[in-house]
């Protein structure tokens, strides 16, 4: 399953394991909790078989906010689609989290309509995708 590390900002160690393929977290907490998280992925759960991808992995989540390669989710990025049912602020990113852990659930009233985001944020045409990939 794809699933990436983020980091909700700068400033704070609130890290969220997002799942690609649902679009949606799997995990939140502290740096510890990340590092678990991250050997649960490599199934390495023991401090002792710690390897270069779980400290890479953490190392681009808090130089860019995103451990995916490519940097989508990072820093820069507003935001990103939720479940297809609307776009999360990245600024929400971490409450969004939060209440999907303890409801099972998403919290519907931090996500923004398709229709009012997506055409505002990037317009009707496709191309911004293309840009977006080669820019990259």
């Amino acid at each position: 399953m794809p699933s990436y590390l983020l980091r909700q900002d700068r400033d704070t160690e609130r890290y969220i394991g997002w799942s690609d393929v649902v679009e949606a977290p799997v995990f939140y907490g502290d740096r510890a909790a990340a590092v678990a998280w991250l050997r649960q992925q490599v199934k390495c759960p023991e401090p002792c078989c710690d390897n270069e991808f779980i400290w890479d992995r953490l190392r681009r989540a808090d130089d860019t906010g995103t451990s995916a390669i490519p940097g989508f989710y990072a820093y820069d990025d507003d935001g990103l689609i939720a479940e297809q049912r609307g776009y999360l602020l990245r600024e929400c990113l971490w409450d969004y989290a939060v209440h999907y852990a303890e409801f099972g659930e998403p919290d519907m009233a931090l996500l923004q309509p398709f229709e009012d985001s997506f055409r505002e944020a990037f317009g009707t045409d496709p191309a911004w995708i293309t840009e977006r990939l080669a820019a990259s």
